[in-house]
């Protein structure tokens, strides 16, 4: 959105500091984790610019987006005293009026004419008014959140406020949104609103990223290298520590110029990335079956009501985990289990766990033996009994099953090393 075009005796001024303030912008947004303000000029010269990248977005694509917002922004409103432009990733505004702190000022909404399940209109304005609620209170002033519809149906919200207003002035910028659109969007399954302070998303897809750490927890600290192991359950103290050390050595030198390395193994998991995904939601995963293990017909039916209860007993675990059996008759049985790392929550230890029996049901439900294996949860189905009754990992306090870590050093194979040992 480009301003009224103006020329003034001072042209060729505003224009250079126009210039150093678009570069100061595009430079500086991922060293101050998406966010950044900058003045340039002095007195009647001066040009104020802020920008801001959305917070699910890698550092990556954040640096990407803002070098094409400033480009266009001066090459589209070359004139222009007040530009306003939002982008799918970022957005960006300099004006040669001072416009820090919060004011109403414009809104752009973007809407599909897909109507909602008449069903789910009167949840969505208070579902989305609670992810304003607690983007307010978020420290980078950004939140994500699934409504739970059923098994199989999900909405997304997300919203997000410019850093340079308080905590209540983002709440009521949002809920001002909400208001002023509710008539529009309310029975809308897709909807995006777009101020000059605070942003609002709303979906009936995953549309954001995971990842949102990546830019958020981003900056000058690029030597920082963040991992993460888990032993199974079911494993002795030293079959833990002989597969972390297996694995650590594989990593190393299997991948050594890597940034971002996921292993599996039989009795241990291991991750290490120069982006933090601690307490982070990833949606990878792998089904491991075979074929020609079909179960027998009768019990096809009760496979996948059998892992999902595994999964939500496993979710309200301390650790995390459980097994369990099925008993069909006397002389046979299906075994179970499933386990989630524990940096996250139980909600989403169970969400997890759930996702991948959705997502695999076709190719894991008539199946009599198969593995899935994500980056946060894990689940393990057999017509044997394939894991330890008995559980001294767990139980051996001075021996932590699962670790997370940061290390920062400027020598990245050797920081993974020293992560891993250091905490075994």
């Amino acid at each position: 959105m480009c301003g009224e075009s103006e020329s003034t005796v001072n042209e060729d001024t505003f224009q250079t500091n126009k210039k150093t303030l678009l570069d100061s912008l595009a430079s500086n947004v991922v060293d101050h984790h998406g966010f950044y303000q900058t003045i340039v000029g002095k007195k009647s010269n001066k040009v104020y610019g802020t920008i801001l990248c959305r917070g699910d977005i890698s550092a990556n694509n954040c640096s990407v987006c803002a070098l094409n917002s400033t480009r266009v922004a001066s090459n589209d409103c070359p004139k222009s005293r007040d530009v306003t432009i939002w982008f799918r990733w970022c957005f960006v505004r300099y004006s040669n009026s001072s416009f820090s702190g919060y004011s109403e000022g414009t809104v752009f909404r973007n809407y599909t004419s897909d109507i909602e399940d008449p069903s789910l209109v009167s949840k969505v304005i208070p579902f989305m008014s609670g992810v304003a609620a607690a983007a307010s209170v978020n420290s980078f002033m950004f939140h994500t959140e699934v409504l739970n519809i059923n098994r199989s149906e999900k909405r997304y919200g997300m919203a997000q406020c410019t850093r340079d207003i308080s905590s209540m002035d983002c709440k009521n910028c949002l809920d001002t949104q909400l208001v002023d659109f509710g008539t529009l969007i309310g029975n809308t399954r897709r909807w995006e609103t777009h101020g000059t302070y605070c942003f609002m998303w709303y979906n009936d897809y995953q549309f954001y990223f995971n990842n949102g750490s990546t830019l958020l927890l981003s900056g000058k600290k690029s030597n920082r290298v963040y991992g993460s192991i888990l032993c199974r359950g079911d494993i002795s103290a030293n079959n833990c520590s002989l597969c972390a050390l297996n694995s650590k050595g594989v990593a190393s030198t299997g991948c050594p110029k890597s940034r971002d390395v996921t292993n599996w193994f039989r009795w241990c998991f291991l991750r290490y990335s120069n982006d933090s995904f601690f307490g982070e939601m990833q949606g990878s995963a792998v089904a491991s079956t075979n074929d020609t293990d079909i179960d027998d017909s009768s019990l096809v039916s009760q496979g996948i009501p059998f892992m999902s209860g595994v999964a939500a007993a496993a979710s309200v675990n301390s650790f995390m985990f459980h097994t369990e059996v099925l008993n069909i008759n006397q002389s046979e049985k299906r075994y179970g289990m499933a386990q989630c790392t524990r940096d996250i929550n139980r909600k989403d230890c169970r969400r997890c766990l759930d996702g991948q029996l959705d997502t695999f049901r076709a190719v894991i439900g008539n199946k009599r033996r198969w593995e899935i294996y994500g980056s946060n949860c894990f689940m393990w189905y057999n017509d044997y009994q394939f894991y330890a009754n008995v559980s001294p990992l767990l139980s051996a306090a001075s021996r932590p099953s699962s670790c997370r870590s940061l290390v920062s050093g400027m020598t990245f194979a050797v920081s993974v090393a020293l992560l891993i040992v250091f905490h075994f």
